[in-house]
C-alpha cells in the first residue's frame, strides 16, 4: 500500500500532558472547521508577552470556527487539576473564562476537532464513567457527553481526526477505575484503537488493534485517510515502532526507521509536500534524555529517512507549522525547562535559531492563528510551576 500525506492546514488541536503533544489535522473533510491561517507578508520572527490570568500547564488548545482558541483543562498555578474552560480572543489578545468541563478528565485527555468546528474530549482524569468522552460546542461552549462511550478509559491516547471526518483514538494507559470512573493513571497500555463517529456520536472498536500497545506516542493524519502512529513506550518500557494505519484493511504495518532506542513524546508535522517530520523527544526512561533526531517519511515510499539533527536536544516542546511552510520548534526540556526555538525549514531540510522565549517553558500548547502568528501559551517553568504568561511568535 503506497501512503500519501496531506499536509497541516494548521494544527486544529493540541495537547501536551506528559509532554506527548497530540495534533489533529484540521483538513481534508470538506465540512466547515477552522479556516486556514492567513499567511503573514513577513515573519520577523520575534516574540512579545501576554498576561494569561488563568495559569495553565499539560492542558490542551483547540481552534475554534470563529478564530478563537479554546485551553482545555491541565493543571493550575496550585498543581491541581481544573475543569475552568479559557478563551483567548486574537482580536483583542485577551483571555476570559468560558465555562466547565464538568464531570469529563481535564488531565491526559485526547483531543480533537469535528468536522463542524466543534471539539471532542476523550479520556482522561479524574473523570465519571459517563463522561469519558464529551463533546465541546463550539458556538455555546456547553459540554455535553457523547451518545456512546469509549470501550476502554485511557490516558494521554491520541486522537486523530482523519479526512472522512471520523477521529481515530490509539494508545494510551489504561485508567484506575473505581465504580468505572477514572480516579488515576495505570500503568498498562492499551492496545485497542476506536474510531469515533461524529455524526452517530458513536465509538467502534477496530479488530487487531495496534502492533504494539503503547503510551507517550504522537499521531498524525494522512492524506489517504490513515494515520501514522509516532513511538511511544511500550510494556516494560521498551521502545514503541512506528505504525502505519490503513483505513481501507482498517490494520496497522510497522514502518523501520533509523531509530535504534525508544522515542516518546515526539512532535510531528505534515509538510507542503505531505513528507511527515518527527522531532525530538526522549528516550523514555525514568530520568528522561532529551532527543535530538529529526526523522523525514516520504509520502510516496514510507521510507524513513535522518535528514537532520536539532540544535538542542528536546523533549516535551511545542512545533507549530508555519505558513510559509517552515516549522517552529519552541521551549522545551533538556534536564531543565529551555528558553531557546528553532526554525526548521522543512524544503531545504535545514535549521536556523528562533528568537529565544521570554519565559522558559516546557509542557505549553503552539498554536497557529488565523493571522498566521502563533500563540504560546502556559507550560511549566524552571521552578516546576504553572507559568502566567504566553507569548505571541510573529
Amino acid at each position: 500500500m503506497q501512503a500519501h500525506f496531506r499536509r497541516e492546514r494548521g494544527v486544529a488541536a493540541s495537547s501536551c500532558w506528559g509532554g506527548t503533544i497530540a495534533l489533529a489535522a484540521c483538513g481534508g473533510s470538506g465540512a466547515p472547521g477552522p479556516a486556514a491561517p492567513q499567511q503573514p507578508d513577513v515573519y520577523r520572527n520575534t516574540l512579545r508577552h501576554i498576561e494569561l490570568p488563568f495559569p495553565r500547564t499539560q492542558h490542551a488548545a483547540v481552534s475554534l470556527p470563529d478564530g478563537r482558541v479554546l485551553i482545555v483543562g491541565g493543571l493550575d498555578e496550585s498543581r491541581l487539576v481544573t475543569r475552568q474552560m479559557i478563551v483567548f480572543d486574537p482580536q483583542t489578545e485577551q483571555f476570559s473564562k468560558a465555562g466547565l468541563l464538568g464531570t469529563a478528565g481535564p488531565l491526559g485527555g485526547a483531543v480533537a476537532t469535528l468536522p463542524d468546528g466543534d471539539a471532542v474530549l476523550i479520556g482522561g482524569f479524574p473523570s465519571s464513567a459517563a463522561t469519558a468522552a464529551v463533546r465541546i460546542d463550539a458556538r455555546t461552549l456547553a459540554v455535553a457527553a457523547t451518545p456512546g462511550q469509549p470501550h476502554s478509559h485511557r490516558i494521554g491516547a491520541t486522537a486523530t481526526r482523519l479526512a472522512d471526518g471520523t477521529v481515530l483514538l490509539a494508545g494510551g494507559l489504561l485508567a484506575v477505575t473505581e465504580d468505572g470512573n477514572a480516579i488515576g493513571v495505570g500503568t498498562s497500555p492499551d492496545g485497542t484503537v476506536e474510531l469515533f463517529d461524529a455524526g452517530t456520536g458513536s465509538f467502534t472498536l477496530l479488530p487487531g488493534g495496534l502492533n504494539v500497545p503503547r503510551s507517550r506516542h504522537a499521531a498524525i493524519a494522512t492524506a489517504d485517510g490513515g494515520a501514522l502512529i509516532v513511538g511511544g513506550i511500550a510494556e516494560n518500557g521498551q521502545p514503541a515502532p512506528v505504525e502505519l494505519y490503513d483505513p481501507a484493511r482498517r490494520r496497522f504495518t510497522v514502518v523501520p526507521t533509523p531509530d535504534v532506542g525508544a522515542r516518546a513524546n515526539a512532535t510531528v508535522t505534515a509538510a507542503m509536500d505531505n513528507g511527515i517530520w518527527i522531532a525530538g523527544g526522549d528516550d523514555g526512561s525514568n530520568v528522561p534524555a532529551a532527543l535530538g533526531s529529526v526523522l523525514r517519511c516520504d509520502a510516496a515510499t514510507k521510507a524513513v529517512t535522518r535528514p537532520l539533527d536539532l540544535a538542542q536536544p528536546r523533549t516535551r516542546f511545542a512545533g507549530a507549522l508555519l505558513t510559509d511552510g517552515r516549522w517552529l520548534l519552541s521551549g522545551g526540556m533538556q534536564g531543565q525547562a529551555l528558553d531557546t526555538t528553532e526554525i526548521l525549514d522543512l524544503r531545504s531540510a535545514m535549521r536556523a535559531a528562533g528568537p529565544r522565549l521570554l519565559v522558559a517553558r516546557h509542557s505549553h500548547t503552539a498554536t497557529v492563528l488565523r493571522s498566521g502568528k502563533v500563540l504560546i501559551l502556559g507550560g511549566t517553568g524552571t521552578d516546576g510551576q504553572a507559568i502566567p504568561s504566553a507569548e505571541i511568535f510573529e
